[in-house]
């Protein structure tokens, strides 16, 4: 019993006479609902000092709030006072409410005046305080009076975590990055916002190209640690990325022209040696890699989440134009949207050696997160739906399609497709597999099968079909 009680609030109510009937209907709810209440019709009895009874409920320690109802008659007599006490009501005094802990007090308006603004007395007039005077908002003050009371807020504070990983030896400077997203967001000059959309791959390239990996010593261990560092290093380039992308899909611009070249302008910026290298180590560059792989996935995932069908498939149809790798080399040549998924060798063997991951890189970019869009599931299930796609389009390089290194992370990936079942959200994909009937779209998907082999080695379960039954529901089988 003695735990119920410290579990639940303790009150008293501060009222003028003239609202007795509606504070008693008040508190016989309050107290209905687990909330101790204490008015003074319950507790006087013929003889006792209600104003004493008032002052020794004000400085109880064992009530947790004192609850004002405030209107004309209660604020007209607290406001004329200058000491004593008043007639035919309990009214704290201001001179009592200095005394205490002043967050005890809780103003609950119950009336406002002629301008509309709340009746309080002037010493609680700057406190926040429950609307009760609107019929038709009074259930949702009630239960953020009793949520209040009880510690239960709407939106509870969440748990401190941890330092972020990426903030960890984070030197870049990406000013110049957020200027950009700002012309987009709220600029008026058209030619300023032009000018942003066609610079911005230029000044990610050449952010990114300050971010060096230090080569000096050829242990593993040391390179892995280098390259953890370097590619957290890089997740405030990714994230401005991502918040440039946004502003630009809210303006209703062009997408896959912005997407298309930037990946084409960053990849030849970034894969391609300086002039007269004569030596190398691939490791210099697999950051380089990663930031390509994860920005890719990352923009697919924001087009999906905006369901910019149309656009996705531009871009994975896109014929990109890309220098060979790691050459000094400028000529380009023909390539797809499978250039952008590559091998990390040193990576992944830290990876291995130091956890025994399946992807060392999928485990750090899974976690990378950029809410409400970049989440663990949402990531992993964007690289299935690209694998997915590459097989639907059949798109491949050098005859291997799309692996979805983060595969293993997506705990249900057929939630990629569960709308499937429903026919208007069908036809927003016709454009995605360049169809124009439902019966086109459920026959390249019926014919549509990732192999067995695109699995882990060691892994029970590979990358999955797209489902033809959705939760007992055939394609297009609903509105």
């Amino acid at each position: 019993m003695m735990d119920i009680e410290k579990k639940q609030p303790k009150v008293f109510i501060s009222y003028a006479w003239a609202n007795k009937e509606l504070v008693i209907k008040l508190a016989n709810r309050l107290m209905s609902d687990g909330i101790n209440t204490i008015i003074d019709v319950w507790y006087l009895k013929q003889g006792n000092d209600k104003y004493a009874f008032m002052e020794s409920m004000v400085r109880d320690k064992t009530i947790n709030h004192v609850l004002i109802i405030c209107d004309k008659a209660y604020k007209e007599k607290a406001d004329n006072r200058t000491g004593g006490v008043g007639d035919e009501t309990v009214i704290i005094s201001p001179q009592l409410y200095g005394e205490m802990e002043q967050t005890k007090f809780i103003p609950i308006v119950i009336e406002k005046d002629e301008k509309g603004n709340p009746c309080k007395p002037i010493y609680i007039d700057s406190r926040i305080h429950f609307d009760f005077s609107n019929d038709e908002t009074y259930e949702d003050e009630y239960e953020s009076l009793l949520r209040f009371l009880y510690d239960e807020p709407y939106y509870p504070k969440p748990e401190l975590g941890k330092k972020p990983e990426w903030i960890k030896n984070n030197n870049i400077n990406v000013s110049s990055l957020t200027n950009f997203v700002s012309i987009l967001k709220s600029s008026n000059n058209e030619t300023r916002k032009n000018a942003a959309i066609t610079e911005f791959h230029q000044e990610i390239s050449r952010i990114a190209k300050e971010i060096i990996i230090d080569v000096s010593n050829r242990d593993l261990e040391f390179l892995g640690n280098e390259l953890t560092e370097k590619i957290s290093a890089m997740k405030p380039l990714r994230d401005v990325f991502l918040d440039f992308l946004k502003e630009l899909i809210l303006s209703e611009r062009e997408i896959s022209e912005f997407l298309t070249t930037c990946f084409e302008k960053i990849y030849n910026e970034l894969m391609t040696l300086p002039p007269n290298v004569s030596s190398y180590y691939d490791s210099s560059y697999e950051h380089y890699k990663f930031f390509i792989w994860e920005l890719f996935i990352c923009s697919i995932a924001y087009l999906r989440y905006y369901e910019k069908y149309n656009e996705i498939a531009k871009i994975l149809k896109h014929t990109f134009f890309l220098k060979n790798e790691l050459t000094t080399s400028n000529q380009l040549s023909p390539s797809n949207f499978l250039r952008f998924r590559f091998s990390l060798e040193t990576l992944e063997s830290y990876g291995k050696k130091t956890k025994n991951y399946y992807s060392y890189a999928s485990e750090i970019a899974v976690h990378r997160i950029k809410e409400p869009i970049i989440t663990k599931e949402n990531f992993a299930e964007t690289d299935i739906f690209i694998s997915q796609m590459s097989f639907a389009l059949n798109i491949q390089r050098n005859d291997f399609y799309w692996f979805a290194y983060s595969y293993i992370y997506s705990p249900n990936p057929d939630n990629i497709w569960i709308r499937l079942s429903s026919r208007s959200y069908c036809e927003k994909l016709f454009p995605l597999f360049g169809v124009k009937t439902l019966e086109e779209l459920k026959e390249i998907i019926k014919k549509t099968k990732v192999p067995s082999e695109y699995r882990y080695n060691s892994a029970w379960f590979k990358i999955p079909d797209i489902p033809f039954i959705i939760s007992n529901y055939e394609i297009g089988s609903l509105e």
